[in-house]
């Protein structure tokens, strides 16, 4: 028998740790895991445009709508609320510790214990699975959980004005959501550069990413034509940028749909230029936009939601992480996809989600996975709604929510990239 404190011991523990810890809850777990975690709701604000409707609201109140709303539809009291973890990427000039703040304006208990995530544009599915793992591990019973971003009051910043200042001459204002949310740190250049390398290497033409981009639009538009986002968006009350210019105008409004997807003139979506790249196929048209939004889920251990009453949406079954070459990050969300379907025992879902943050990238992963179009983003994706960075994960995990009760289908993944090269994967089951 090995000694507990033996190399080999050591190392067999590590590997069950992370076998553990990096795949799977529920039913299906492979690692032992005690508890299921059921997502007892699911709740996002409408996605506003770049200095649009939500552009006023500071990122804490449009996390704390989403909590708030996640909170109510769960049918639970605040005090019932154990744990919060929000992702959040582009904190520069919000204030300290915006998910502490998000709970606070959500009128949650000061006893509610709360963390900030930053995994980029996968923060908001690595809350999610930070707090599935929580419950699974029994540290709590109810967890919310989510992401939040104002891209809109993404602030500039000035170099060294901290440190000797400017004796002389010009400073430079840096874009923040540039520099700290689009900008690959380890290869020095624009996210949109690391991509066009995968879509060199698999073939994906312009007029592909194109016809893809009007196919999410076109999906989209007949999704809110059809009431398919009712079940997800929680309306929210924003300020009547109207009201100042005219007395007569109510002070606010409620906003209950997306904004993005209306505004792009499709018929000129072959003339946009390509963006950071003079021979590249990537636009600002069939790429995802700017955006301001956020998105919350409430998760309990089945024995709390059995105890409650909470039959619940879906269960967490899987969920894993992985990582690639940061030029290659186009191809992370397979990579992560194929982790959590192992860990959940399953060769592939009914449904997808997998994060449109340039419509090539959806396109890659489909082609990398053989997957069938007609089961991916089938109410659209981020190219048309919008990619708030910190709550596009949760985002895609309420969608996905929806698309299985309207389809009613069993089992779906949500999958997000991240730059660098990350990303993070979710498998739900209905059953």
């Amino acid at each position: 028998m090995l000694s507990p404190r033996s190399p080999h011991a050591r190392g067999a523990a590590a590997r069950a740790a992370r076998e553990t810890l990096g795949c799977c809850v529920g039913r299906r777990s492979i690692a032992g895991i005690p508890r299921e975690v059921v997502v007892a709701s699911a709740a996002r604000t409408p996605i506003g445009a770049f200095c649009g409707a939500l552009s006023l609201m500071p990122v804490h109140r449009l996390g704390a709508a989403a909590l708030g709303a996640a909170v109510r539809r769960a049918g639970l009291e605040p005090h019932e609320v154990e744990m919060v973890l929000m992702g959040h990427a582009m904190t520069a000039g919000c204030g300290s510790h915006t998910a502490r703040q998000a709970a606070h304006a959500a009128e949650l208990p000061a006893t509610v214990d709360c963390t900030g995530v930053n995994k980029g544009c996968a923060s908001g599915l690595k809350a999610i699975t930070l707090a599935a793992q929580a419950i699974a591990m029994g540290q709590v019973d109810v967890a919310l959980c989510g992401g939040m971003e104002s891209m809109s009051q993404v602030p500039y910043f000035l170099r060294h004005a901290r440190r000797g200042g400017y004796h002389y001459g010009h400073g430079t204002l840096e874009d923040s959501a540039l520099s700290d949310g689009l900008w690959d740190a380890t290869s020095n250049c624009h996210l949109s550069s690391c991509v066009e390398h995968t879509v060199e290497e698999l073939g994906l033409n312009r007029a592909a990413q194109d016809r893809y981009a009007l196919e999410s639009y076109a999906k989209a538009a007949k999704a809110w034509q059809q009431g398919a986002f009712d079940l997800e968006v929680a309306p929210v009350r924003v300020k009547n940028p109207a009201a100042e210019r005219d007395a007569m105008e109510k002070r606010s409004i409620i906003m209950s749909v997306d904004e993005e997807y209306s505004r792009m003139k499709l018929d000129r979506m072959a003339q946009a230029p390509p963006i950071f790249q003079e021979d590249g196929t990537i636009t600002a048209a069939n790429a995802s936009s700017l955006n301001d939004g956020a998105a919350a889920l409430v998760l309990i251990s089945e024995p709390r939601a059995r105890d409650l009453g909470i039959t619940g949406l879906a269960r967490i079954c899987a969920f894993a992480d992985a990582a690639v070459e940061p030029r290659h990050v186009a191809k992370a969300p397979a990579a992560a996809i194929g982790r959590a379907l192992s860990a959940a025992r399953m060769n592939t879902v009914n449904f997808y989600e997998i994060h449109e943050t340039f419509s090539a990238v959806a396109l890659a992963n489909m082609q990398l996975l053989d997957l069938d179009p007609s089961r991916v983003n089938v109410n659209g994706g981020a190219v048309a709604l919008g990619h708030p960075i910190g709550a596009s994960g949760a985002r895609i995990v309420a969608t996905l929510l929806s698309v299985l009760t309207q389809q009613d289908a069993t089992t779906g993944c949500a999958a997000i990239g991240n730059v660098g090269g990350g990303a993070t994967a979710l498998v739900l089951d209905r059953r």
